[in-house]
């Protein structure tokens, strides 16, 4: 999220100050701005930890790449991806010049998995092709004969690939799921409150048909 990927960003928003910004609104972690992750390596019991999310759907002694992202120090984990790390650390933007700055919003894994979840019902095998592709490039076993895709291992996926990133919200809302709150330690069922804007009540003045239809 830190830089735009010439490999994997399908469409970002580039950023002169997102350098600067990032630092001050993450890298610093003051309050909760931050990009730190839950983790349960302080003692801690979250419903879903990051390391215990990327660990679901594994196979054997599989090792998922995107867990990189991820430094665990003094029983804090930091997700670098939020923040162009290397960049931060040297206080540099140049430092990758080959990589540009600002936040990618929708990337090629991205893709691969909305065609596999569109696909399951109606064609399953190219759904599984789909699949196989995105966690391949993430370093996974693709699924085998025997191995079945369901919609919840999709959902799995997509939420390792968006993590952090605010993008998996859309997907739980598109799928009304309750949400696991780590900040709250509690679950909060789906409902409309949550998911659904009110219309504000000024839409309504300049619409008086939609009012009297009501």
């Amino acid at each position: 999220a830190g830089v735009l990927s010439p490999k994997e960003t399908i469409f970002g928003l580039y950023s002169q100050q997102y350098l600067e910004t990032s630092s001050d609104y993450l890298y610093t972690w003051k309050s909760y701005f931050s990009y730190i992750a839950y983790d349960n390596s302080g003692g801690t019991n979250f419903l879903l930890p990051w390391n215990a999310l990327y660990a679901l759907d594994l196979a054997g002694t599989e090792q998922d790449f995107r867990k990189n992202h991820f430094r665990v120090e003094l029983s804090l984990a930091k997700c670098l991806k939020m923040v162009d790390y290397l960049a931060i650390e040297n206080n540099n933007i140049s430092t990758r010049p080959e990589l540009i700055s600002g936040i990618s919003l929708i990337n090629v894994s991205e893709l691969y998995l909305i065609a596999a979840d569109a696909l399951l019902s109606t064609n399953y095998d190219m759904a599984v092709k789909y699949f196989n592709d995105e966690i391949r490039s993430r370093g996974l076993t693709p699924l085998m004969s025997g191995q079945t895709l369901t919609s919840e291992r999709i959902f799995n996926e997509y939420h390792k690939e968006m993590f952090c990133e605010g993008q998996h919200w859309f997907n739980m809302k598109r799928l009304n799921r309750d949400i696991l709150s780590n900040a709250e330690s509690r679950t909060i069922p789906a409902n409309d409150d949550i998911y659904v804007l009110p219309i504000p009540e000024e839409e309504m003045e300049y619409r008086p048909e939609a009012t009297n239809n009501k």
